[in-house]
């Protein structure tokens, strides 16, 4: 049998005045016994929480939330034959599923990456929105490796930046008055571009970058710390944290904060959802002395 490599990604969930805390929403779904009922559409994708369970040793919340296919699908091949469809009935989807663990006590969330399927921003407006009563707001702040947040936050200055984009992510007037993913988005939307780089660098030179492009690195990190990455596929900032230091490189990207663990394929190609809880907890337990 093959094995699949899993990620988990760690949040602190924030909410204004006025919003249950998330732990209420949770529970107000699970209550909810009928799945048709817990569907919801968000961003114009139609999600449920599959499974919802609380787990009393860690007293922690399990979930498992599913996005339903609703365009082109995933076929079924081999290596000496084509690829074909798969047969559903009228009323099934292909689906994409997604564990988390949310941690009332601190506040913070684990989510499996699944880049197709529910991510941090769609999970959080799911609950968030699923009372339409009381329709209240989450906001996550992504976890990054320790030392590599300690050094962007304790830079004295940027000499250079290389930034990698998905212009057809990123909305252009979003970005009209940032200096550095500004000019990219707006050559690469009227060129109709599938992927831009922004590099710009102060060389040996003595010098450091403006406080504009400073600015831009700022928003940059604060999108990235609320998990919102759409669009950014290489954001790496050569920091100095003196002046007359070295240049140093950090990977604000791909250093954030991740639990990665080898997981084997069940007979239908897929990990069990007991698996993918199991590697949640073992997260958890890496990382509860953090989450305070």
């Amino acid at each position: 049998m093959s094995n699949a490599s899993l990620k988990f990604h760690a949040f602190r969930i924030f909410r204004p005045e006025g919003t249950p805390p998330l732990e209420h929403s949770i529970q107000h779904v699970a209550n909810q016994r009928q799945l048709d009922q817990r569907v919801r559409s968000i961003g114009g994708k139609r999600i449920r929480a599959e499974t919802i369970s609380w787990d009393r040793e860690t007293e922690v919340y399990l979930m498992d939330m599913v996005w339903f296919r609703e365009s082109h699908g995933p076929g079924k091949g081999s290596l000496d034959r084509p690829v074909e469809g798969h047969d559903y009935n009228p009323d099934e989807y292909p689906t994409e599923d997604t564990a988390a663990l949310y941690d009332p006590s601190s506040r913070h969330l684990i989510v499996q990456y699944n880049h197709q399927g529910v991510r941090v921003g769609a999970l959080l407006d799911y609950f968030a929105r699923y009372n339409t009563n009381q329709i209240g707001v989450y906001e996550p702040q992504i976890l990054l490796d320790e030392q590599t947040h300690e050094r962007f936050a304790n830079r004295v200055a940027s000499r250079r930046i290389d930034i990698s984009i998905a212009p057809q992510e990123l909305t252009e007037e979003d970005w009209n008055d940032d200096v550095a993913i500004g000019p990219a988005l707006r050559a690469s939307h009227a060129s109709n571009a599938r992927r831009a780089s922004i590099q710009l660098s102060m060389g040996h030179e003595s010098g450091t970058l403006s406080r504009r492009l400073e600015d831009s690195l700022e928003r940059i990190q604060n999108l990235i710390q609320r998990g919102r990455t759409e669009g950014f596929r290489r954001v790496h900032v050569g920091v100095l944290n003196e002046l007359d230091a070295s240049v140093e490189t950090l990977d604000l990207l791909s250093e954030r904060l991740t639990y990665e663990r080898s997981m084997e394929l069940d007979e239908h190609r897929r990990i069990p959802r007991n698996d993918r809880w199991q590697a949640l907890r073992a997260a958890f337990d890496s990382w509860k002395d953090r989450f305070v």
